[in-house]
């Protein structure tokens, strides 16, 4: 570390570093943003916005690189080499668009960590391949402890960055993703630094075509002016589209809040896309554990928090995906703890999503049970007139009527206290209570 130190203390002009820095800073919010806007868009329009976060990341990168790099004096000429340099800025951009469609398209988390470690290897080849540019009258040695080190921070450092580029959203998400990857880019680049050590060789010629500072200084500009327009299109795109969107997003929300079911949508790769405030309330969700992106499993843990999800999350979801894969509404009644039953119907939709919906059917379930204990009920009653009817010759005078009969089985059932709907043992006893009532009332 005291060479870092030593190299980044004694060998750089700290204005430039700062320089470094803040432009850093900038590209990654640039990249940041328009991933997160990716994330939210589908098909050929999440492309485009793709790729244009990997040439902003890429063209980030390599402009802090030289930048940092013009800050560097180490006591003779510098000059780069204009292939190797172009060459590292194209690698900064295919790596970097690469990472970031790894974890865009992740569906599990050890793919969005895969994404992260493209990512670093990205900011790690484009170093090195522009520091394999660098002409000087002299030889370069290398520190290869500090040249892993510098690597293994600097992946960590991606990977965090693209973990919470996926999970969080907002200004907060936009703030600390580009902060971490702010940190993988320059920990990389100043303990890179660090790893060289210069041998001065005056018999070393510079070649024709390399790049003086004042020319490199030129690129460099030109690079971060081209990040500076996207992050001006970004912008002017999102407000001609806004308010085109908030309005739209105003009738669904009305539409959706104002329906009697709780629903959710979600898309081919298994992402909540769109639900409603029926949803959130009909089972407790915490605000916090629903958010865009959120897979079913994510719901599921978060049901399972408030008690609102009775059944085996792992279960549940294999069911579920296997009709899906078949094209085939997967339908379910779950009882839950408070003595609610919930209707959820899973509807399959075209491009590869489905539509859930929560229907609150208690009240249908107990007049469901209350129809057939009378059905039950009934049946006792025709059973005692036919034995009433053989004994008494087959007269009309002794007939109940099965109404009375009814009400009367429903009052013996509700006499049993603490009780809110009728259990098989009360149904069993309620069938033989009534037939005993039916034909001490023939009798007399």
């Amino acid at each position: 570390m005291f060479r870092v130190y030593n190299c980044l203390a004694l060998a750089h002009d700290w204005r430039l570093v700062a320089l470094a820095t803040v432009v850093c800073f900038v590209a990654s919010g640039v990249a940041v943003s328009l991933f997160q806007r990716a994330r939210i868009l589908r098909g050929r329009a999440r492309i485009g916005w793709l790729l244009t976060a990997g040439t902003a990341t890429g063209s980030g990168i390599w402009a802090t690189h030289f930048i940092a790099a013009l800050a560097f004096h180490p006591g003779f000429p510098v000059s780069y080499s204009i292939p190797v340099t172009a060459l590292s800025l194209v690698v900064a951009i295919l790596m970097s668009g690469l990472g970031l469609a790894w974890a865009l398209y992740a569906t599990r988390p050890a793919q969005t960590v895969a994404g992260g470690c493209i990512l670093g290897g990205g900011i790690a080849c484009m170093h090195y391949a522009g520091m394999a540019g660098l002409q000087i009258p002299g030889h370069v040695v290398w520190s290869y402890d500090l040249i892993a080190a510098s690597i293994a921070i600097d992946v960590a450092f991606s990977v965090a960055a693209l973990l919470t580029m996926t999970r969080s959203g907002g200004r907060a998400g936009l703030v600390a993703g580009a902060t971490l990857l702010t940190f993988a880019i320059l920990s990389l680049h100043f303990t890179g630094m660090g790893a060289v050590g210069i041998i001065p060789d005056a018999t070393r010629a510079i070649g024709t075509h390399a790049l003086s500072p004042a020319s490199l200084a030129l690129a460099v500009a030109v690079v971060s002016g081209s990040v500076l327009a996207m992050c001006l299109i970004g912008a002017l795109s999102d407000r001609n589209n806004r308010r085109k969107i908030e309005e739209q997003n105003s009738r669904l929300d009305a539409a959706l809040n104002n329906m009697n079911q709780g629903l959710c949508m979600f898309d081919a790769e298994n992402r909540l896309v769109v639900w409603n405030q029926r949803y959130v309330d009909m089972y407790r969700i915490d605000p916090a554990h629903i958010w865009v992106g959120c897979t079913i499993r994510d719901l599921l843990a978060a049901r399972m928090a408030t008690g609102t999800f009775p059944l085996e999350p792992e279960s549940y979801d294999h069911d579920l995906r296997a009709s899906l894969r078949q094209r085939q509404t997967y339908v379910v009644n779950l009882e839950l703890s408070d003595g609610r039953v919930i209707a959820v119907i899973n509807q399959p939709v075209a491009g590869g999503g489905w539509v859930a919906t929560h229907e609150d059917i208690t009240e249908r379930t107990r007049a469901e049970r209350d129809a057939t204990q009378d059905e039950l009920v009934v049946a006792a009653a025709s059973d005692g007139d036919d034995g009433c009817q053989k004994k008494n010759g087959n007269g009309p005078a002794h007939e109940l009527p099965r109404n009375r009969v009814v009400a009367t089985s429903r009052q013996l059932v509700s006499f049993v206290p603490g009780q809110d709907k009728p259990t098989s043992g009360q149904l069993v006893a309620t069938t033989i209570s009534s037939y005993c009532f039916i034909v001490c009332a023939r009798r007399l």
